[in-house]
């Protein structure tokens, strides 16, 4: 997956599992692996109505539809998702609402 900074971090997630971009010159590459220890560190932030970059990730990845949405399809749902990511200091995070209203629209269900 590349990242390119922490708004961006939700936008390319899709990446790994769609093998979109594999191209590592404009950004760095991130292992499942590394997404998974992302994931288990971000459960231990104390986060009321937000989840992380990783949390977004996990959820698409786990969607019974996301394997076959159109590379059409996940695009947009990056550029959507990218829009209501927010950066703190701790990193980045996107509203639980914002993030499930972009996935009922692109998916019609969770």
């Amino acid at each position: 997956m590349n990242v390119y900074s922490h708004a961006t971090q939700v936008q390319s997630a899709s990446d790994t599992a769609q093998s979109l971009d594999t191209s590592m010159s404009d950004g760095w590459y991130i292992s499942h692996l590394d997404i998974q220890k992302l994931l288990l560190f971000s459960e231990a932030l104390e986060l009321k109505d937000e989840i992380t970059p990783a949390h977004a990730y996990h959820y698409l990845k786990c969607h019974k539809n996301f394997a076959a949405l159109p590379q059409i399809v996940i695009q947009k749902l990056k550029k959507e998702l990218g829009h209501g990511v927010k950066c703190y200091g701790f990193g980045a995070v996107l509203e639980v609402s914002q993030f499930w209203q972009i996935v009922d629209n692109v998916f019609g269900t969770r």
